[in-house]
């Protein structure tokens, strides 16, 4: 009967209606390592969530949303990728613009900021069943010299994609947007122009 009823809800989610991605517990960046040796401590304010829109696209006849939740969220992973792999000193601050860059650096002690926002988020799969889900997401980068000046401005992509069967769930589609945001974070710490723009040697 349990069965029948998991059946029967799952292809519900597929011919109508939507969820919303529940999206799992992001990474500790509550205990960063400190590098003495590092010359450079990189400035990270929240990712903006730029999407203008909650909707990220269709599976099956399902509308998929995800909510703002994703800027805090993604703020975590950049904050653990810039750390971990690319050995980085790193300190959380607030917004950062061109106008307010020179002061929140000097008062942070850091040499450059590193400013993300998420563009495009999108999910599509027309049968989730026989074929997979694909995930794209787009995120602006700008990386801000200590005098405020912009010294790099980019688009860095992530693509992930994984054949869901009948779970289509709010935990499974999150785990989705979890995925391709690794994804984006692992090119944006191995980019050779992003490396140098934050004094990285390439």
């Amino acid at each position: 009967m349990k069965k029948d009823l998991f059946l029967i809800t799952s292809l519900t989610l597929f011919f109508a209606g939507c969820t919303t991605a529940r999206l799992p517990q992001g990474p500790d960046v509550f205990s960063l390592t400190k590098f003495p040796e590092s010359e450079a401590t990189v400035a990270v304010p929240k990712v903006v969530d730029a999407r203008g829109t909650k909707n990220v696209g269709m599976i099956g006849a399902a509308g998929i949303q995800v909510r703002s939740d994703i800027a805090p969220f993604a703020t975590n992973h950049l904050i653990r990728a810039v750390n971990s792999q690319m050995k980085l000193n790193v300190v959380r601050t607030e917004a950062i613009t061109k106008n307010n860059a020179a002061n929140i650096l000097k008062s942070n002690n850091a040499t450059n900021a590193l400013v993300v926002s998420i563009t495009s988020l999108k999910m599509h799969s027309i049968d989730a069943i026989m074929q997979p889900v694909e995930v794209d997401v787009t995120m602006g980068v700008t990386i801000l010299n200590g005098q405020g000046q912009a010294v790099l401005e980019k688009t860095i992509a992530g693509h992930y994609e994984k054949r869901i069967g009948l779970s289509v769930v709010d935990k499974t589609t999150g785990e989705l947007v979890d995925k391709v945001i690794q994804d984006a974070m692992f090119n944006l710490v191995k980019d050779e122009e992003i490396k140098k723009g934050l004094n990285l040697r390439v």
